[in-house]
C-alpha cells in the first residue's frame, strides 16, 4: 500500500511537462501564448512543491521500513535528496530558454547525475549490497540504453525555436484547417479563430517518434519488430485517443458556442481571489478526466477568458491550472485503480483515495497562495 501511495504522490509535479510538455504546449498553441513565459510560470509555481515532495517521499518510505521519521536522513540520504533538488532547480531556466518540451526531461537528467555523485560520496555500500552486485555495465551497454533519450533531446532542441534556422525552415509543414460549416454564423462571432493548427513535424510527438525509430535501428531492432510494437502501442492507446479526441471536440464547441465565456463570468465574480481558486479548477479537471492535458482542454479556456487581454495573466492562470491538474493525478480514480492493480490491492482504492486527497488539497492550496 505504501509503495502505491508513494508513487501516486511522486507522479504529480513532473506531469505538468509530461509527454514532452504536451499539457502546456497545447495551451500555448490553442491560445497563442508566449511559450517561454507560460512554461516559466508553470515551472516556477511548481518549484516549491518539487522541492518539498522528495522529503515527503523519503519520510513515507522510511516510516514503512524503519518505523521512524529521521533514521533515513541519518544514513546519507539527506545529501542525495538535496542533490536531486538542486537538479530540479534548473527547471525554470530550461523552461524560459527552451519552452515546455524539455524542462522535466533535462532537469531530471541533471538531478540523476547529481544523485549518482552524491550517492557515491555519502552512501557506503554494505556487504550484502556488494555480494548482490550483478555483471558490470559496459560503456556500450549504457550508450545503447540511453540512445533513445539522447536522440530525443537532440531532435527536440534541433527543431525548437532555439535553433531558429531549422525551426523557420520547418514552419511551412504546419497547416491550418478551418471549420467547414458555421464559421460565419452569429454564434462564432468574437469567439476566436475557428481553425485548428496541425503541426506535422514541429509537434513534440514527431521528434519523439523519429528518435524512437532511429534508436531502434541503432540498437539492432528489426523493422518487423518495430512495426509490431507500433501496432500494439496504437491498439493499447486507442481508447485514450478516442477520449482525448472527444474532449478536444467538446472544448472547441464550448469555446465557440460561448459556454466557456458563461462559465468564466461565474468565476469572475470571485474577483481578486480567482488566483487562489485557479489551481483547484485544474485539480477537479484531472480528478474527472485522469489527464493533465484533458483538464487543461476543459478549463484552459476559462482561465484565459478571465485573464482578458492581459497576456502575462493568461500565462499565469494557465500555469496555475496546469499546476493544479498535476495535483489531481493523486486522486484521479483512473490512476488510483492502476496503482491498486499494480500492487495487487484491488478493492483498497477507497483507502488510497482517503490518504491522497489531503495531500491533493494541500497541494492545490499551496499553488493557489503562490499564484495569488
Amino acid at each position: 500500500l505504501s509503495a502505491a501511495l508513494i508513487c501516486l504522490i511522486a507522479n504529480s509535479t513532473p506531469t505538468a511537462f509530461g509527454t514532452v510538455g504536451l499539457p502546456v504546449t497545447t495551451m500555448i498553441s490553442n491560445f497563442k501564448l508566449n511559450a517561454g513565459e507560460t512554461a516559466f510560470y508553470t515551472s516556477l509555481l511548481l518549484l516549491v512543491l518539487t522541492c518539498i515532495i522528495p522529503f515527503i517521499l523519503v519520510i513515507m518510505a522510511n516510516k514503512e521500513i524503519d518505523g521512524g521519521k529521521n533514521a533515513a536522513f541519518g544514513r546519507g540520504i539527506l545529501p542525495v535528496v538535496i542533490a536531486s533538488i538542486i537538479g530540479y532547480l534548473t527547471q525554470p531556466f530550461i523552461a524560459k530558454a527552451m519552452g515546455a518540451e524539455l524542462p522535466t526531461i533535462l532537469s531530471s537528467l541533471f538531478a540523476m547525475i547529481l544523485m549518482i555523485v552524491a550517492t557515491k560520496i555519502f552512501i557506503k555500500e554494505d556487504e550484502s549490497a556488494k555480494s548482490n552486485k550483478g555483471q558490470a555495465i559496459t560503456g556500450k551497454d549504457a550508450f545503447m540504453a540511453w540512445v533513445p533519450y539522447i536522440l530525443m533531446i537532440i531532435l527536440i532542441i534541433g527543431t525548437s525555436p532555439v535553433v531558429e534556422a531549422v525551426h523557420k525552415a520547418l514552419e511551412p509543414t504546419t497547416t491550418h484547417f478551418n471549420f467547414a460549416l458555421g464559421h460565419e454564423a452569429t454564434w462564432f462571432k468574437d469567439k476566436g479563430d475557428p481553425s485548428v493548427i496541425f503541426k506535422w513535424i514541429l509537434a513534440p510527438a514527431a521528434p519523439l517518434f523519429v528518435a524512437t525509430v532511429i534508436a531502434g535501428f541503432i540498437q539492432g531492432v528489426k523493422p518487423k519488430v518495430m512495426a509490431e510494437t507500433l501496432k500494439e502501442t496504437i491498439l493499447s492507446k486507442l481508447p485514450s485517443v478516442v477520449v482525448i479526441m472527444g474532449i478536444v471536440a467538446l472544448s472547441v464547441v464550448m469555446k465557440h458556442s460561448g459556454m466557456i465565456e458563461s462559465i468564466a463570468k461565474g468565476f469572475a465574480a470571485t474577483g481578486k481571489f480567482f488566483p487562489v481558486i485557479s489551481p483547484f479548477l485544474g485539480t477537479i479537471g484531472t480528478f474527472v478526466t485522469g489527464s493533465d492535458l484533458a483538464s487543461n482542454l476543459l478549463f484552459g479556456g476559462v482561465q484565459v477568458n478571465i485573464a482578458g487581454s492581459n497576456e502575462a495573466l493568461k500565462a499565469l492562470y494557465i500555469a496555475a491550472g496546469t499546476g493544479g491538474a498535476t495535483g489531481g493525478k493523486m486522486i484521479s480514480p483512473q490512476n488510483i485503480a492502476i496503482a491498486a492493480s499494480t500492487v495487487g490491492l484491488m478493492g483498497k482504492e477507497g483507502d488510497m483515495l482517503k490518504f491522497t486527497v489531503k495531500y491533493s488539497i494541500a497541494y492545490a492550496a499551496v499553488l493557489g497562495i503562490l499564484t495569488f
